[in-house]
This record gives structure tokens, C-alpha cells and sequence, in this order.
């Protein structure tokens, strides 16, 4: 009896200190506390349940809607089709792009689009097809998500790679069970994917292993950066990983190593297991390249008279389907950047931004106006006169997160505003244990944010004034609202939680 309460002991302690590992010691989060503003003290009405739907069934997620000229509407959707809508109520599939990550659209005065990608970068689209016009900014780091590619050798390298790596493999390890219930999870100290790196690592990671004179088994998590299988003597990548942890699309990845076989498993996105062994024999091809996205992406963009453009990076640290992260975590991740076509150079107007969305220029083009969505703020920074390049507030303590922004033809803005925080779950943005647990567990993530229980916009004059509000306060109708953009006396909405975009006349009843 004794021994089995002891055993029972020795499991949930076990258990309480691989949680604890998982919580605070492998979180994705190195947070600070975040001041949320006092509660809004402006009249709430239900005007955006009054919204006529645009192509409902037919758009997923629209998450930014723009009209040219000749009246033609535009967005792009999660499945990387962008759809547009003539002015006799027509949509058209217009042109695809092959990514889940079109975010920010632009009209371009020389006809066409101008697309952020969060994963291929800045893009032009027209009639004529796609054209990336920036991933990297002149320092070289880049404006879309990090990817590195690897390589997996089969075929003809297969029975060479499995020779080289048995000695490796046998040195490394005491057994050759292979046990989930009682792996041990060793953290990667890799912070880069240079080979000189690697060198360090590895027998830094034997060293450890050596160690464990009772493991029968040894996983190594890639939770948060890279880590790799590799054998230097024949300058030989076994296999890489760079792991994005998405937490609407939670991804997770282990190498599995024993004395007999090496195993890769991957969980995708879409929630499949790709499961790889070396004794697998693929005939069709030799080398099979995988790219895994993880950190940076550009997030909105406007288009200037001179053709010059400006564009936010929301996050230089987390990715798009990891954007709550940042809010989380509450460091200045964000910059504002600036594309010169005449001289292909993306350069850096402001770093350390508290993640920046939404951008619009001035009706006079001498200043513009970027939102900071967990600062609950917008900034106006000088692009001419005796302040420019200066930077000062334009509204703050706004009664929501802001998304995007876009100018009204009165000289106003449109701003969308997002529940950044659920209704008496303010506490978790107050505590540093409280995040690295959310941040643990997508489900709580879901539950902390407040995005998709509400919907609201505002409209704010050149002085920073609020003049208008449009809500729906129980997300009725629509919610996650993150476009407001006004044409001929009607505002279209945009939502990432919606299969349609709103039209809402303005008109003196809804004022």
C-alpha cells in the first residue's frame, strides 16, 4: 500500500513538474504587464446589426475591403483568392495568391493592388498576374515571415544517411524504446540556423544525454525556435525544423530518436501527422523541400502620390496566426516601414512599436496616422514640415484595440476597434504567470481574447476627436471587425469572423 502510494506520489509530482516545464520554462513569452485604459464612457447603439450583407457564403474572413475609382471593390480572403465586386453586384474570383495570410490591401494609382502577404512579403497584383515587389528591408532582415527551408534525402542517400547516423544514434542513447509517457523534453539553445552554431549545440546536447544514465528514450520538443539532427563528418543536414506555433492553427513537433530508427513527426496546421521514416523509400524524387513559416509579418499598407509606400510589420517576433501572442507578451515588436520603387529599397521609419496595424495618410499627405493595437492608441508621424520624422500622439485611450485605418473623403479617419480582452478576464493582462499559462493552451487564448464577441468602429476627426461610433455590442451580426472603409456615403466592413462584408449607409438617422 505504501509503495503504491508512493508510486502514485512520484507520478503526479512528475506530472506537476512537466507542467510547470511546459507553463513557465518552454512558454513563447518573455512578458511584461499591460495597462489596459479605463472602460469607455461613450453611448453604445446597435447600428452595425443594421449592415446589408456583400457576398455572404461566397468570402472567408474578409479581412480588408478597399474600392478603386470606377467603384469597384476589392478583398482578399483566407483561402488566397482575391474577390472583387462590380458595381452591378457581380463578384468576380479575381486572382489567387497561394497563402492563408493576405492581410492588408491597397489601391494602387497605377491600376491594380498592393497586397501584404505575411508570407511572401509586399505584392503587386493587376490583370497582369503577381509580382513580389519587397521582402527585406535594407539591413536584411526581412518584412515577411522567417522561413528556412530544409531538405529530406531519400531514394539513393537513404541507406548512406542511415549508416552514418547509426553510430551516432547508438552513442547517443542508452535504449531503444521510444516512450512519450516518459520522455524527457531538453529545450534547444539554438537561437539561429547558421551551421557554425550547430557545432556548439550538439555536443553540448550529447553531453547532456550522456548524463541520463536511465533514459530509455529521448524526445527533443521544438516548442519555441529550432533544433536539429544533423552529422558534421560528411557535412550531412539529416533533418531541420523551424516551428511555428500557431495557436489558432496549433502546430507541434518532435524528433524522435532510438537505437534502431530515426523518426520525424510533424503535426500540420490542418491537424494531419506527417510521419517520416528512414526506412521509407519515396521513388519519384531524391529531394523533398519543406518551409516552415514562423515571426514577422507585414501587416498593412497605403500608397502615397509620389508612388511611394507605407507599411506596418506588426510583430518582428510572432507571426499572423500567432498575433494574440504579442499582445500577451506586451513588447514593442512593431515597425513602420517605408517601400521606394524608384530605388526597390524598403527602409525603417520607426522601430520598437507596440504591434502597428492600421496606416492611412492625411488628405494633404504631410503626415500619417498607424495604429497600435494593444497600446489602444494612433500615432501621427510628420512626413513634411518642420516636424518631420517626428512622431506624437493622435488619439489615445481609444475603446478598443485599432485595426485598420483609412481615410474618409471629409478629411476624418475610419477606424475599426477590436475587444482585445474579454469582459472579466482583464487580470490575466496583470499577471506574468497568468500569460505564460494562456499562452500555453490555445483554448485559453480563445478565451481571453475578446475579438470575436463584439464589433466596432469609430470615426475620428483630423483634430483626434471622436465624432462617430457604429456597434454591435453582442457581435449579433457582426463581429471582429477589422476594416471600415467609406464610399459614396456607405462604409464597408471587413471581419475576420464573418463569410461577408457589411454596407452601412450613412445617413443622419445612424449619426
Amino acid at each position: 500500500m505504501i509503495s503504491c502510494v508512493s508510486a502514485c506520489s512520484g507520478f503526479l509530482l512528475a506530472c506537476l513538474l512537466a507542467f510547470t516545464l511546459q507553463i513557465f520554462y518552454f512558454s513563447p513569452l518573455s512578458p511584461d504587464l499591460l495597462e489596459l485604459p479605463p472602460a469607455s464612457a461613450l453611448p453604445t447603439n446597435k447600428h452595425l446589426q443594421e449592415v446589408t450583407k456583400l457576398g455572404e457564403g461566397f468570402l472567408d474572413g474578409p479581412e480588408d475591403v478597399v474600392v478603386d475609382t470606377d467603384g469597384i471593390l476589392y478583398t482578399a480572403v483566407r483561402d488566397g483568392w482575391i474577390k472583387r465586386m462590380h458595381k452591378n453586384g457581380s463578384w468576380e474570383n479575381w486572382k489567387k495568391i497561394d497563402s492563408d495570410g493576405l492581410l492588408g490591401i491597397a489601391t494602387s494609382k497605377e491600376g491594380g493592388l498592393i497586397v501584404c502577404d505575411a508570407e511572401k512579403g509586399l505584392l503587386k497584383v493587376s490583370d497582369d498576374g503577381v509580382v513580389v515587389l519587397a521582402t527585406h528591408i535594407n539591413d536584411g532582415s526581412k518584412i515577411r515571415e522567417k522561413e528556412l527551408v530544409f531538405y529530406y534525402c531519400f531514394n539513393a542517400t537513404i541507406s548512406l544517411l542511415k549508416s552514418e547516423i547509426s553510430q551516432i544514434i547508438s552513442n547517443m542513447l542508452v535504449g531503444s524504446a521510444i516512450s512519450l509517457l516518459s520522455a524527457i523534453f531538453i529545450k534547444s539553445i539554438v537561437m539561429g540556423h547558421h551551421f557554425s552554431k550547430l557545432g556548439r549545440w550538439v555536443p553540448s546536447m550529447i553531453t547532456i544525454i550522456y548524463s541520463m544514465k536511465t533514459v530509455q528514450s529521448i524526445v527533443i520538443s521544438l516548442t519555441t525556435n529550432m533544433a536539429w539532427c544533423l552529422h558534421r563528418r560528411g557535412k550531412t543536414l539529416l533533418c531541420g525544423i523551424l516551428l511555428e506555433r500557431t495557436l489558432m492553427r496549433r502546430s507541434t513537433a518532435y524528433i524522435l530518436l532510438s537505437y534502431k530508427v530515426l523518426r520525424f513527426w510533424m503535426r500540420v496546421p490542418f491537424g494531419k501527422i506527417v510521419l517520416i521514416r528512414w526506412k521509407v523509400v519515396i521513388t519519384r524524387l531524391l529531394w523533398t523541400i519543406f518551409k516552415v513559416a514562423s515571426g514577422r509579418f507585414a501587416d498593412e499598407v497605403i500608397e502615397s502620390s509620389d508612388g511611394s509606400l507605407y507599411l506596418s510589420v506588426a510583430s518582428t517576433k510572432f507571426g499572423f496566426h500567432d498575433w494574440y501572442l504579442d499582445v500577451l507578451e506586451a513588447k514593442p515588436h512593431g515597425q513602420l516601414l517605408k517601400y521606394d520603387p524608384s530605388l526597390n529599397e524598403t527602409s525603417i521609419l520607426l522601430d520598437g512599436l507596440c504591434f502597428p496595424n492600421g496606416v492611412a495618410l492625411s488628405r494633404e499627405e504631410d503626415y500619417l496616422v498607424f495604429c497600435e493595437t494593444w497600446k489602444y492608441r494612433c500615432q501621427k508621424y510628420w512626413l513634411k514640415g518642420t516636424e518631420k520624422g517626428k512622431t506624437e500622439i493622435f488619439i489615445d485611450n481609444l475603446p478598443g484595440g485599432p485595426d485598420n485605418i483609412y481615410l474618409a473623403p471629409d478629411g476624418s479617419f475610419w477606424i475599426a476597434l477590436l475587444q482585445v480582452v474579454s469582459n472579466g478576464l482583464e487580470f490575466v493582462h496583470r499577471s506574468k504567470p497568468s500569460k505564460h499559462l494562456v499562452a500555453s493552451f490555445p483554448k485559453l487564448v480563445n478565451l481571453v481574447s475578446g475579438v470575436k464577441r463584439t464589433a466596432m468602429v469609430v470615426n475620428v476627426a483630423a483634430d483626434g476627436k471622436i465624432t462617430r461610433k457604429f456597434g454591435d455590442p453582442d457581435g449579433k451580426v457582426m463581429s471582429f471587425v477589422t476594416t471600415a472603409f467609406e464610399f459614396e456615403d456607405h462604409l464597408y466592413l471587413g471581419s475576420l469572423n464573418t463569410n461577408f462584408i457589411g454596407k452601412l449607409p450613412l445617413n443622419p438617422t445612424n449619426s
